[in-house]
């Protein structure tokens, strides 16, 4: 079955004014911290890693769990929740569910990791996306980074020169594929899916003396940069290095982005802090020890990890979840306006991310002490606009 016979184009939803193109390093550091208001209501159940949260127009959300590879909704107020379709390869079955976007009214898509993609209406599995579709075919490894609910899916697509074999050295392009007819718009260049420097230490481990008996670890420090489409057909892209955030409008045209931050060198101090924040931010790696990592970066990152620490929150506005290093002890998130600037700076507790938000608040991550997920809902920290596309 078809995406585009499935899903009707929505209608025009509202959007924010935007203000000048660059904004300054100055405003972005110049925002006060606020702290997250109480949970009010807490997930029945555990999960292995939260991947995807989709708030549903009746307040039940759906959770994908990609570590125990299930999706699962919730019902906050009857604190009840049920397990939607099951593992496996026939219709309306799964075998490694990984994203979940938001469509026009209450539909959905999910995403396998190189897999299929799912259709979704409300709770329910209504079809499955076949690997001919024409927007697939155009998506590196089949993967999605995001949907809208105006007719595109977010992908990346690669090329090399000269009619070369790509390779994950070269940079990659950031492409709108149209639901309708497959036709794809290049909105920008990012950085390649894996530096040389990372293959290099990969290389390196695997001719370390030892064998298996010297564990190393490698951080989820490089790859490519951050993109988060927007029900209303917008796209934010969030650069590694330099650090910054971009906006693409539904045209496709850039609208505004901060003024290029560039990375400081990374510390020994930096190192644990870094370490800590990323075991309790996202279980990974299992390691308090420094020398266990295989390969330090030399500059503190700012962005680390899968799209998923990139959220592009209902009202839209994007959220970066950045890592804590010896300057920046707190486990931060920011919350960046389409008019380039910061709005928010929400202080977490740690081991807290921000998976999900929607009109009933913001959904919370929290990671427990065997490793597990509890997901919590917690009202918006400070009012918010109106939602850019309301359910």
């Amino acid at each position: 079955m078809r995406l585009r016979s499935l899903v009707a184009v929505g209608t025009a939803c509202a959007s924010f004014l935007t203000s000048g193109l660059l904004a300054s390093a100055a405003t972005l550091e110049a925002q006060a911290a606020v702290a997250l208001r109480p949970s009010d209501a807490r997930s029945p159940e555990a999960f292995n890693r939260i991947t995807g949260v989709r708030e549903l127009a009746d307040g039940r959300v759906l959770v994908v769990d990609a570590g125990d590879a299930r999706v699962v909704v919730i019902d906050f107020e009857g604190n009840q929740s049920r397990t939607i379709g099951r593992t496996g390869s026939g219709p309306g079955e799964y075998r490694s569910p990984a994203r979940l976007f938001a469509l026009a009214a209450d539909s959905s898509l999910l995403t396998e990791n190189g897999g299929r993609w799912f259709l979704m209406a409300g709770d329910s599995i209504v079809g499955t996306v076949r690997g001919d579709d024409a927007v697939m075919t155009r998506a590196f490894a089949r993967m999605a980074l995001g949907a809208d609910a105006t007719g595109g899916v977010l992908a990346l697509s690669m090329a090399a020169a000269s009619g070369a074999k790509p390779s994950p050295f070269d940079s990659v392009s950031l492409v709108r594929v149209s639901r309708i007819d497959g036709a794809a718009q290049t909105l920008v260049t990012l950085r390649p899916l894996m530096s040389r420097r990372a293959a290099g230490a990969a290389e390196a481990r695997a001719a370390a003396p030892g064998g298996a008996a010297t564990k190393r670890y490698a951080l989820p420090l490089d790859g490519t940069d951050h993109a988060a489409a927007f029900c209303d057909g917008w796209t934010a892209v969030i650069r590694r290095d330099p650090f910054g955030v971009e906006w693409f409008d539904a045209a496709g045209k850039l609208s505004a982005r901060t003024a290029p931050q560039p990375l400081r060198k990374l510390t020994s101090a930096d190192q644990a802090q870094l370490l800590r924040w990323m075991s309790s931010h996202t279980g990974w790696p299992p390691t308090a020890d420094v020398s266990a990592i295989a390969e330090w970066p030399t500059h503190a990152p700012r962005v680390v990890g899968d799209a998923d620490n990139t959220l592009a929150l209902a009202n839209g506005m994007v959220l970066v979840h950045e890592p804590s290093t010896a300057a920046r002890p707190r486990n931060n998130a920011r919350v960046y306006a389409r008019s380039g600037r910061v709005h928010t700076q929400l202080t977490l507790p740690a081991g807290y991310r921000v998976a999900g938000s929607g009109p009933g608040g913001f959904y919370i991550a929290v990671r427990q002490d065997d490793g597990a997920e509890r997901l919590q809902r917690h009202p918006a920290w400070v009012a918010s606009p109106s939602l850019v596309c309301a359910n």
